[in-house]
């Protein structure tokens, strides 16, 4: 198949360069994700709507190519353990009243919707069984917050055949907890797709307390997403093939909130520690701008160091004081849809719901837009409303009106301004749409002279570049002091962590908030200082990221949070592998480099991703590696012999289990073999 002649009959011709100077080839295009499309500039949702669906074709009409690992996936021969979040869809009365012939239109029609929805939240389809659809969450590529996306995927999959025309309801199960992935079986089109566990059995059984319309979820997914989602106790049922009860909710809708981080925290909110000196450079801007010299902060710093947490201190310390405050809150799953936090703001400030009429809705727009038809009408566009019957029709080009759109999106701004000082807060511009980011570039060449203030926060990837601008102050913030974490600690737990507990959390935590909380949270539940539920999807994610150098990385952390190279070319399978692989991983700032250039030493970004990544591994697999490092470093004099006694425990067969924590009880170990744990197809 020629992919230029497939996009042309797409009618999607533009993209043929992009994808022939990326080597995207008739094989590597079954493969494409959302994500890859949005990466070779597929903006336009539309255009990834219908790429999604045409590739979803390609997959269909080539089961064997479809199961062949795909970008991403790790490498066939290495199964891993992981915590995964497992969805089945299922049609609700999908054969009452329907012929063969008709019901099989409908179940296409249900494959190509779950297809395209799945894609919006970088799900994997690992299966379909008639009318019910598998999918994963957490594999092949992880996410920080796979739970959230599934629960997402699941509204969307209800909402979708509500509105859809062929009189059917979906159901949804989902669960969340620890199995063995990967190539379990290696022949045939399940290759690369089983889940080993018993994960995809509770899903399975969750499934089938759900009625039509329903998306039920289990307790560690309640846990995980409990604070975004509402969330209705359908009590505690004994389910065939589970040992133990098993608490369900249903998902009634999703938490308005103005922030990921509020819709995260709520009111519990950690005091903040260590982070004067950052939020007295912001109050001093924000004196600045109340004497009207207008001022931006680009806040970067890696995830869970606390960005969100002082942009709430600020709005703390404002909150006494006459002033605007606009929030834009950029969204993972929404990178490529023009001024997605600009609009998702406005629909809160409108306050239209669904039940409103039409006149109604409009009316609340005209009381928030003014007197000015044009601007009435424009809300009314960025809302979805249609208000040409109204103020006439917006009789303009797409372009003409995106830029007169972008104009008065900047005059609202700040005519505000004029009136008291504006604070615009725009969270998590690593994933912000270009429309939008082009809207701060706007309001950033009027600032100067005006009383507001722009405070953006960004992870280090994938930063907005807006640090040309002269008002902008870019502000970077590091891992806390070992006493600001014992404060954290201290505050969470108080008496209840002991001494020696403290120490290790403020090890494994590295300086970073959001670890030292998440530790001492899963201490005070569980007594153990291991990974939490809630940081794992963090951690698997930026290992999966280089999957092509994972495996390098894993035996890398089976050596030691640090290690040198001359041992990991002794311990690695394949040596020549290792010099590449580790430039590949300092590329991805997931190791550094330590030592001069004699001995090359490096060491892990986090202590916690090193143990995430030793624990991916199957037990047996990593014992071999710990028993290889050991054979090794028994021929130095040198070796401490405590180092050899740590490797010789590990090498021992059963000396170790899993230690993802915050699993219910019935899920709180991974087993690789159980016949009643594998992957059901539900009644």
């Amino acid at each position: 198949m020629d992919v230029a002649t497939w996009l042309r009959e797409l009618g999607l011709s533009q993209y043929g360069q992009i994808f022939e100077d990326n080597d995207v080839d008739a094989e590597t295009l079954r493969h494409l994700t959302e994500t890859d499309l949005i990466d070779l500039g597929a903006k336009s949702v539309g255009h990834r709507r219908k790429l999604a669906a045409a590739i979803s074709a390609l997959r269909e009409q080539s089961p064997t190519s479809a199961a062949a690992p795909g970008p991403g996936s790790p490498p066939a021969e290495l199964a891993e353990q992981r915590l995964l979040t497992v969805l089945y869809c299922q049609m609700a009365d999908s054969g009452a009243g329907i012929g063969a012939e008709a019901l099989r239109g409908v179940v296409q029609r249900f494959h190509r919707s779950c297809t395209q929805v799945v894609a919006e939240y970088d799900g994997h389809i690992a299966n379909f069984y008639g009318d019910c659809m598998l999918v994963y969450f957490g594999w092949p590529r992880a996410h920080e917050d796979d739970a959230e996306r599934a629960v997402r995927t699941g509204l969307a999959l209800v909402r979708r055949f509500q509105a859809s025309n062929d009189a059917i309801d979906a159901r949804v199960g989902i669960a969340t907890g620890p199995v063995v992935v990967g190539d379990l079986i290696r022949e045939g089109p399940a290759q690369q797709q089983s889940a080993v566990g018993l994960t995809p059995n509770l899903a399975a059984r969750v499934l089938s307390l759900a009625g039509p319309g329903q998306v039920v979820v289990d307790e560690l997914t309640h846990q995980l997403t409990g604070r975004s989602f509402s969330l209705q106790s359908l009590g505690s049922h004994l389910l065939k093939g589970l040992a133990r009860p098993v608490s369900a909710y249903a998902v009634a809708g999703e938490h308005a909130a103005d922030s990921r981080f509020d819709a995260r925290c709520g009111r519990d909110v950690t005091p903040m520690a260590g982070r004067d000196q950052e939020l007295a450079l912001l109050l001093e801007r924000w004196t600045r701008v109340r004497s009207g010299e207008g001022q931006s902060v680009l806040l970067v710093g890696e995830a869970g160091i606390g960005k969100s947490r002082i942009a709430k201190a600020l709005l703390d310390a404002c909150a006494g004081q006459s002033h605007w405050l606009v929030r834009w809150q950029c969204s993972p799953y929404h990178t490529g849809s023009a001024l997605w936090p600009v609009v998702q703001r406005l629909g809160r400030e409108v306050g239209v719901r669904a039940q409103d009429t039409a006149e109604a809705a409009l009316a609340k727009v005209e009381a928030l837009a003014g007197a000015d038809p044009e601007v009435q009408a424009v809300y009314a566009t960025l809302l979805g409303l249609n208000g040409s019957q109204r103020y006439g029709p917006l009789e303009m080009k797409p372009r003409m009106l995106r830029e007169r759109t972008l104009e008065l999106l900047v005059e609202q701004l700040f005519e505000k301004a004029e009136q008291r000082p504006l604070l615009l807060l725009v969270e998590d511009a690593h994933w912000v749409d270009p429309t939008t980011l082009e809207l701060i570039g706007r309001c950033l060449e009027r600032i100067e002279h005006a009383p507001m203030l722009i405070v953006i926060t960004s992870r280090p990837d994938n930063q907005p570049a807006l640090t040309a601008n002269p008002s902008v102050t870019r502000l970077s913030l590091n891992r806390l002091a070992r006493a600001s974490v014992e404060a954290i600690v201290a505050r969470l737990g108080g008496q209840q962590v002991r001494p020696h507990t403290l120490a290790t959390i403020v090890e494994q935590a590295d300086g970073v908030p959001l670890f030292a909380e998440e530790l001492t949270k899963a201490v005070l539940e569980t007594g153990e200082t291991a990974i939490p539920a809630s940081l794992h999807g963090s951690l698997m994610a930026r290992l999966d990221r280089v999957p092509e150098v994972k495996a390098i990385a894993q035996a890398a952390a089976c050596i030691g949070r640090e290690f040198d190279q001359a041992l990991l070319e002794a311990v690695a399978e394949q040596p020549e592998t290792v010099a590449p692989a580790l430039e590949r991983l300092v590329a991805a700032q997931l190791v550094f480099p330590r030592g001069g250039p004699t001995v090359r030493r490096f060491i892990f970004k986090h202590a916690l991703l090193q143990e995430a990544a030793r624990e991916s591994m199957l037990r047996e697999r990593r014992q071999a590696t710990h028993a290889r490092i050991l054979a090794v470093l028994e021929r130095s004099p040198d070796t401490l012999p405590e180092i050899l006694a740590h490797h010789a425990a590990r090498a021992r067969a059963g000396a170790e289990v899993n230690r993802i924590k915050g699993c219910p009880p019935s899920a709180s170990r991974l087993r690789s073999q159980s016949s009643e744990e594998d992957s059901p197809t539900p009644a």
